[in-house]
C-alpha cells in the first residue's frame, strides 16, 4: 500500500478507484453520459462508505484544488491579454513615429523640388536692387515731408545720444551728434525750390529754432562723459578708446592731444591718490596708496600703446590702434545714408555735407612711434616728480613714524604691486619705452630715502635733549 503524505486526509477507497479511473486511457473513449453516471456511482459510493467527518475533508481537499486550478487559469490568460494591450501600444506608437518621418520626407521632397523657383525669384529681386532707380520726383509736398523727417532725427538725437552714454559708447554717441549737426546745415540752409528754404523750414517747423542750442549741450554733455570714463583705473582698453575717439570728433583734438590728455588724467589720478595719505594715516593705506601708484605706469602705458600704437594683444601689431578704428567706423560712405542718417527722407544734403567734411578734414594724422615714447617718458618724469613732492611738502608718508615702519610700507607695497602684476601690460610698456619696467626705482626709491632721512634726522635732533636730560639726573 502506498504511504499517505503528512497532512493529508485519507480518501476512500471508492474515490481513489475513481481518480485512478478517470486518469486511465481508456475514459477518453467514454461519452459525457457514460462519465456522468459513473460520478453518480462514485458519490453514491461514497456517502454509502463514509462518515459525516470523511465526508467533510474530502470536500475542503476537492475544492481547494478546484480553487488552484480557477488562480492558474486566471494568472495564463491575465498576463497574456497584458502583454497583447501593451504591444498593442508600441506598435501603434511606432506607426505614428514613422508617419511623422514619412511626412518630413514628403516635406523636404516638396521644398527641394520649389528650391530652383526660390533661387530664380531671389536673383531677380537682387538684380532689380542692383538696377539703376529712376529718381522720384521731388515735389514740394515731398520737400515738406523731408524736411519734417530731419527734426524728427533732430528731436531723437537727445536720447540717442544719452543712450549711448549709458552704454559707455563715446564714439557712438559723438558721431551722432556729427550727423544731427550735418542734419541742421541741411535744414536751415537756403536752398532752391522744390526744397524748403531757411523761413519756410523755421515756419512750417518752428522747432527747428532750437536745435543748433540743443546740439551745442549735447556736445558739452559728451566731452564732459569722455573726459569722466578716462579717470577710472579699472576702464578697459575698448571704453578709453571709445572716449579718446569721442573727444577727437566733439573737440577737435589731434590724435597727440587726445594721448596727451589721457596721460595727464592718469597722473591726476595719481596726485589724488596721494594726497589721500596724509599725516594721519597709518601704514597700510599708505602702503596700498603706493602699491597703486606703482602699478599704475605699465597699465596705463600698455593702454596708451593699445590705442594710438594697436597690438593689444601679446604680440606686436597684433590689432589695429583702437583710436584709429573707431573713427574709422564713421568713414564707410557706403552706409552712410542708410545707417548713419537711417530715418531721414532723401538725405542727399546731409550725406554730400558728411563727404565735403570727411574729404576737407582729414582724419587725425597717426602719430609715429617715436612721438608715442617721448610723450610716455614725459609722461613717466612727472609722475615720479609728482610722488617725491608729495612726500616732500604734501605729507604723503607723513603718518611713517619710524624706520620699522618704513621698511613695513615697502615690503607690503612691494607685495601687493607684484600681485596686481601683468605680464602683458609689462611686455607693452618695454615695447613702447624700451626697458623693464621697475616702478620701485623710479617712482618710489627717492621719496622712500627721503622718509628715511628726514625721520633720522629727527631722531638725531633730539641727541642732545637727552645728554641734557642725562645729566640733569646725575
Amino acid at each position: 500500500m502506498a504511504e499517505i503524505p503528512p497532512g493529508e486526509a485519507a480518501l476512500p477507497a471508492a474515490s481513489k478507484i475513481t481518480i485512478d479511473d478517470e486518469s486511465d486511457d481508456t475514459e477518453s473513449d467514454a461519452t459525457p453520459a457514460e462519465i456522468k453516471a459513473k460520478i453518480e456511482r462514485d458519490v453514491d459510493e461514497l456517502f454509502k462508505t463514509k462518515t459525516v467527518e470523511e465526508m467533510e475533508e474530502i470536500e475542503k481537499k476537492l475544492r481547494r484544488d478546484v480553487e488552484t486550478a480557477d488562480a492558474e487559469i486566471a494568472r495564463t490568460i491575465g498576463g497574456s491579454w497584458k502583454d497583447f494591450m501593451e504591444n498593442s501600444k508600441d506598435i501603434d506608437l511606432i506607426t505614428s513615429n514613422l508617419q511623422e518621418i514619412v511626412d518630413g520626407f514628403a516635406v523636404v521632397r516638396d521644398t527641394l523640388a520649389e528650391l530652383p523657383e526660390i533661387i530664380r525669384k531671389n536673383n531677380e529681386a537682387m538684380e532689380a536692387l542692383r538696377a539703376p532707380q529712376e529718381p522720384e520726383e521731388f515735389t514740394p509736398e515731398r520737400a515738406t515731408f523731408a524736411a519734417g523727417s530731419r527734426l524728427k532725427y533732430l528731436v531723437d538725437t537727445p536720447e540717442k545720444v544719452w543712450g549711448a552714454l549709458d552704454e559707455r559708447e563715446y564714439a557712438g554717441a559723438a558721431m551722432r551728434y556729427v550727423a544731427a549737426r550735418d542734419c541742421v546745415v541741411s535744414c536751415v540752409e537756403t536752398s532752391e525750390p522744390p526744397h524748403l528754404t531757411r523761413d519756410e523750414a523755421f515756419k512750417k517747423f518752428p522747432a527747428l529754432r532750437q536745435q543748433t542750442q540743443a546740439l551745442d549741450s549735447l556736445r558739452a554733455q559728451i566731452a564732459r562723459a569722455a573726459r569722466k570714463a578716462l579717470e577710472s583705473p579699472k576702464a578697459p582698453r575698448a571704453t578709453i578708446a571709445s572716449a579718446l575717439a569721442a573727444a577727437v570728433v566733439v573737440e577737435g583734438m589731434s590724435a597727440e592731444r587726445a594721448l596727451v590728455l589721457y596721460l595727464q588724467t592718469r597722473r591726476a589720478w595719481i596726485r589724488a591718490t596721494l594726497r589721500r595719505c596724509g599725516d594721519a594715516v597709518g601704514v597700510d593705506r599708505v602702503a596700498g596708496a603706493l602699491a597703486r601708484v606703482l602699478a599704475e605706469p605699465a597699465r596705463a602705458i600698455a593702454a596708451a600703446r593699445a590705442c594710438f600704437l594697436g597690438g593689444g594683444g601679446d604680440s606686436v601689431g597684433a590689432s589695429p590702434p583702437l583710436v584709429y578704428a573707431r573713427l574709422d567706423e564713421g568713414r564707410d560712405e557706403t552706409d552712410v545714408a542708410n545707417v548713419l542718417f537711417a530715418g531721414v527722407v532723401d538725405p542727399s544734403r546731409e550725406v554730400e555735407a558728411w563727404r565735403r567734411v570727411h574729404r576737407d578734414s582729414a582724419k587725425p594724422v597717426r602719430l609715429p612711434r617715436a612721438r608715442v615714447t617721448a610723450l610716455c617718458e614725459e609722461w613717466l618724469a612727472g609722475v615720479a616728480s609728482d610722488v617725491l613732492v608729495a612726500t616732500k611738502e604734501k605729507g604723503f608718508m607723513g603718518g611713517i613714524r619710524t624706520v620699522d615702519d618704513l621698511v613695513s610700507v615697502e615690503s607690503v607695497a612691494r607685495a601687493e604691486a607684484e600681485a596686481a602684476r601683468s605680464s602683458a601690460d609689462e611686455a607693452a610698456f618695454v615695447d613702447v619705452l624700451g626697458r623693464a619696467a621697475d616702478a620701485w626705482a623710479t617712482l618710489a626709491e627717492e621719496p622712500t630715502s627721503h622718509r628715511a632721512r628726514a625721520l633720522l634726522a629727527a631722531t638725531l635732533g633730539h641727541g642732545g635733549l637727552r645728554t641734557a636730560v642725562d645729566a640733569a639726573l646725575e
